[in-house]
Parts: C-alpha cells; structure tokens; sequence
C-alpha cells in the first residue's frame, strides 16, 4: 500500500487546541515515574538492503495513532498510553509505475506506557486538562525512549538507523482523547 493509499484510509479526526494554561493543573503535581515500552510489531515489506534499484530518499511517515488515560487512585497513579505508527518508503526515481514511485520498505507500531504518581486527593475533576497533558505532556516523557528505540530496531532489522526529527510540542491533539477513571462511590458527592 502506498502512502497516499495509506493515508486516504485513515478518517479525519476533529482537532482542539490544547490549553497549556489548564495543562499546569496537572503537571504541577504529578511526578514522572516510568516510560515503559508496552508493545510493538515490526513489519518489513522488502528486505533490508534489498532494492532492485536504489532509492533516491528514504521517507516516512511517524504520528501519534491513539492516547489515553488510566488514573488508578488507590495506586496513586496516573498511567497515559501513547500509540505510535511509522511506515517506512523509498521514493525511486524513473520507476515505471503510474500509481507511484514509492516502494513500501516497512512498517513499525509500539506502544508505551507513561507512569506518574499523584500526591494524595489528587481527582483528575478537568477532563479537558487531563485530555491536553496526556497529549502535550505524555509525548514529551515518552519521546527521547521512542526515539532511541526506532533508531535501534530499525538498524537492528539491518535498516540505515532512522532517527526521528525532534519533538515539537503539538498545539492541537485529537478532540476525542479517551481516559478511564474510578466509578464513583455510592457515598462519593460532588
């Protein structure tokens, strides 16, 4: 599948901007525990250095497929899981093809885990501001171990190692970021 094809497949997903204000609420008191690599699927379409002509470059495309939340109050912990997917293309020069000169190379999807601990009292009550740190901050913790893990497996599968461009802190995430809290108690009020 080629990466135009690719990314027709995929729907739109209405976009926010993310309130770095409301985002303080919840950094302020949260403490980075642990960035845990949950799981992944290494994918190659063609073998590496395989190529019956040589590329000219190497493109890909790397992005954010999902995040969430899990806030476990008995474990004082806040847990954000970020989804991550790359596809890997070599963009051939002269090739006889009308569809495209991209030659699928592969494709790579990991998961991580991003662990805080909360002080006591802490209640995730502004969704909107968990909703935004979880985006915004989560990627932010979680981006130097994805970075170093796409460099290593994509050498490691004997690929040139790719090393992802810097993080930019996004001004937008998904409108819809899904997150799972505690069911109140009977005797809980608001």
């Amino acid at each position: 599948m080629t990466k135009d094809a690719a990314q027709k497949k995929q729907p739109k997903v209405a976009m926010v901007a993310i309130d770095y204000e409301r985002v303080k609420s919840v950094s302020g008191v949260v403490r980075l525990k642990d960035v845990l690599l949950n799981h992944s699927h290494w994918h190659s379409v063609t073998r590496a250095p395989r190529l019956e002509v040589e590329p000219t470059t190497m493109a890909f495309n790397f992005a954010l497929a999902d995040a969430t939340w899990d806030f476990e109050p008995e474990a004082k912990l806040l847990e954000i899981q970020l989804e991550y997917r790359l596809a890997a293309f070599a963009r051939i020069d002269g090739k006889e093809n009308v569809d495209s000169n991209e030659v699928p190379l592969f494709q790579l999807e990991c998961d991580w885990d991003v662990v805080f601990e909360v002080p006591d009292g802490f209640s995730p009550s502004d969704l909107v501001a968990l909703a935004d740190f979880t985006v915004a901050n989560g990627q932010l913790n979680a981006f130097p171990y994805v970075r170093q893990y796409v460099q290593d497996v994509t050498s490691r599968a004997g690929w040139p190692p790719l090393v992802l461009p810097t993080f930019r802190i996004p001004a937008k995430r998904p409108k819809p970021v899904g997150g799972r809290r505690p069911p109140k108690q009977a005797d809980d009020h608001e």
